[in-house]
């Protein structure tokens, strides 16, 4: 497995991801430059060609920006083709969701048209793509689902030393945050006024509280244990 490192590694997203899941799975990391987020990221992925990548909803934004934009100026005849593809690329992620092998057309176009989109991001050779740290727009989960790169979701906070829940490629979904990891334990609270619960967590990945604030540590945890995420 190759990975691309270059979320800051004291925030829990990099370190989760680029040290503690490295070492766990037994990775290849490669470190991109400092200017990453300045616009040399998609040149460190073209040359370490990573098969897992996890990043922030901002930056699969800029992906998608760049894509569409790449698209829009692109002749008449390849933006139908473009969007014939991805209409097969759709169809397949989301028949993968039901155990349904992917169909001929899909074969022809994702030939055609997607493993150009993929490459032309240095992602040819990935096949987890995850994102977490902040909500991705339902729209932008389904762009990327149409060029046949399912994004799952890993859901968690600093607090609960990153993900409590992920997607998988067995259970990947476009409205879920997929299932918890071991030592998890998730509640939902009664529905307030305005009919919303929230949702609390609580393991041995739970904080021991705040640094020298026992205030906002009993804030924050319930009486049972549970860490109030406040979502």
């Amino acid at each position: 497995m190759r990975m691309v490192s270059y979320l800051p590694l004291s925030h829990i997203a990099g370190l989760q991801s680029d040290l503690v899941g490295t070492m766990l799975a037994g990775s290849t990391i490669f470190f991109a430059r400092p200017d990453a987020l300045q616009g040399t990221l998609t040149a460190s992925i073209q040359w370490a060609k990573p098969t897992l990548f996890f990043t922030v909803p901002r930056v699969w934004e800029k992906f998608e920006d760049a894509l569409k934009a790449a698209g829009k100026a692109a002749p008449a005849i390849a933006q139908k083709l473009s969007g014939w593809a991805k209409g097969h690329g759709y169809k397949k992620v989301m028949d993968g969701t039901k155990g349904i092998e992917p169909g001929f057309m899909y074969g022809v176009a994702n030939a055609i048209v997607l493993t150009k989109i993929k490459k032309a991001l240095g992602f040819e050779e990935c096949r987890l793509f995850f994102y977490g740290a902040a909500p991705l727009k339902q729209s932008s989960v389904e762009y990327f689902a149409s060029i046949d790169m399912p994004l799952m979701n890993m859901y968690g906070l600093s607090e609960t030393t990153g993900s409590a829940t992920v997607n998988s490629p067995n259970d990947f979904s476009l409205d879920h945050c997929g299932e918890m990891l071991a030592g998890t334990h998730i509640k939902i609270t009664e529905q307030d006024a305005e009919g919303k619960g929230e949702i609390r967590i609580a393991g041995r990945h739970i904080m021991m509280g705040y640094l020298k604030n026992e205030k906002a540590t009993l804030e924050v945890i319930d009486e049972d244990g549970y860490f109030r995420t406040g979502d």
